[in-house]
């Protein structure tokens, strides 16, 4: 390779030539590429958010159906202690017994129901025989009047069925109860039991320390902070009346509102609709960008409902993040890999362009070696011909130069010198067309004077 190669090889293709030749192709490729890149990190996002809000449903259904069994055996408790008095009541009723015999024997039940059973009451109490029992031997005031109560008239238009009553704060504990009250069988003695709500709050809150498999992470009622809890922060529970009072809550400061005061991120409506329906149990989904919540409750058979909320918006935003940074990283391949083929693309148009340069070089240089062999044979006939014209008329020249020497008649001597002149200019013709032949041989130099 010559210099003169080297210098074509150097030369830069201009812009414009490379998008015309390469131009389309790189944005054809761009575009399938962003389209490509950008279904697959669709379908990867979706698959991610369906697997995040399968374990979110997973999660609360988990949760609500472990919390929902805890709240439901502890209402059973209460249910069932009152399933097994109500017939000794009624025995100790048809048998005549006094109504301080059958107060001593509730004051005697409740005794066991809270120090041998450990059940969360002050006591049992009712209206038996025309009279105000309690179990806990509370006295109430003069104007007092237990027909007029919400729980007796709640369990006898419960027809013998056990049934709660509204949450209340018991002016004799100061401690926000529930009362489950059953009417016996002569249909107008009552017996009630008021059930504190501590420990309710307690399995409430517990809700947060549920494993996967929702079971407790741990099994004591110790809330200290220092311990760590899986999953704490991402899921919380409440049990609500049937007239959407919370009675627990895994946030006590939310104890005691609406429900359809709102939940945050779930809808209103679906809170309405879960408090007047009959279903049995339900879930709510609010997937967003921002926020993967999910309710699952389950309806008990008291009618309250249990609550429980797993929020996977933690789990939402790491995947959010990994979407970003997939997109990122796509970016920089498509851009990297647009850098790579346009550098490449220019290294071929510039040996494309250098090939075709060489080509023209290399016709240039035939044409100059032909041009050069024409004017070789241009000369070399010159000097031929001329060669070959003056031998002749040196010879013509030299005879008239006899006539001139030995002719004494004017009229032919005349003839003679034009002769000699012609002769003598055409030889001079000649010997000009020699000489530059010669030149352009190379056969002479031309020295230049001043």
């Amino acid at each position: 390779m010559n210099v003169e190669e080297l210098e074509v090889r150097k030369q830069k293709l201009p812009f414009k030539t490379m998008f015309k030749k390469f131009g389309w192709k790189l944005l054809i490729f761009s575009l399938v590429t962003i389209c490509t890149f950008g279904f697959l990190l669709y379908q990867i996002f979706m698959s991610m958010l369906t697997g995040a809000y399968e374990i979110a449903q997973r999660n609360a259904e988990t949760r609500s159906l472990r919390f929902s069994a805890e709240v439901e055996e502890f209402i059973l408790t209460a249910e069932n202690y009152l399933e097994y008095l109500s017939p000794h009541i009624d025995e100790m009723i048809e048998k005549g017994s006094t109504h301080n015999e059958i107060y001593e024997y509730v004051v005697d039940e409740t005794n066991i129901l809270t120090n041998v059973i450990h059940f969360p009451t002050p006591g049992l109490y009712g209206y038996i025989e025309g009279g105000f029992i309690s179990g806990a031997r509370w006295i109430p005031d003069s104007d007092y009047v237990a027909t007029e109560r919400d729980w007796y008239k709640g369990a006898v238009n419960a027809g013998g069925k056990t049934t709660c009553i509204s949450a209340y704060i018991d002016s004799y504990t100061g401690k926000t109860v529930v009362t489950i009250a059953k009417r016996l069988t002569d249909e107008k003695n009552v017996l009630a039991v008021d059930v504190e709500l501590d420990d309710l709050q307690k399995i409430t809150e517990r809700v947060k320390k549920y494993d996967l498999q929702g079971e407790n992470v741990r099994q004591s009622d110790d809330d200290s902070d220092d311990d760590e809890l899986i999953f704490q922060g991402d899921s919380y529970a409440m049990i609500v009346d049937n007239e959407g009072y919370i009675l627990t809550h895994s946030d006590r400061n939310e104890v005691g509102k609406d429900i359809l005061s709102g939940i945050d991120l779930v809808d209103t409506a679906f809170l309405k609709k879960m408090l007047t329906s009959n279903d049995e149990k339900g879930y709510s989904v609010n997937v967003s960008l921002s926020s993967l919540p999910v309710l699952f409750y389950n309806r008990l058979s008291n009618g309250w409902i249990a609550i429980c909320v797993f929020d996977a918006t933690n789990s939402l935003k790491i995947i959010v993040r990994i979407l970003n940074l997939a997109i990122i990283l796509n970016l920089a391949f498509i851009i990297a890999a647009i850098v790579v083929i346009y550098t490449l693309a220019k290294e071929k148009a510039q040996e494309e362009d250098y090939r075709l340069r060489i080509e023209e070089s290399e016709k240039l240089r035939i044409q100059m070696h032909e041009a050069e062999a024409a004017s070789k044979a241009k000369s070399d006939f010159l000097a031929n011909m001329s060669h070959e014209i003056r031998t002749p008329i040196n010879a013509v020249l030299g005879m008239n130069e006899m006539i001139l020497r030995e002719s004494s008649d004017k009229g032919i001597v005349e003839y003679a010198e034009n002769i000699k002149t012609a002769g003598a200019t055409i030889l001079g013709l000649i010997n000009d067309v020699l000489d530059f032949s010669k030149i352009e041989a190379g056969k002479i130099e031309i020295d230049p004077i001043e």
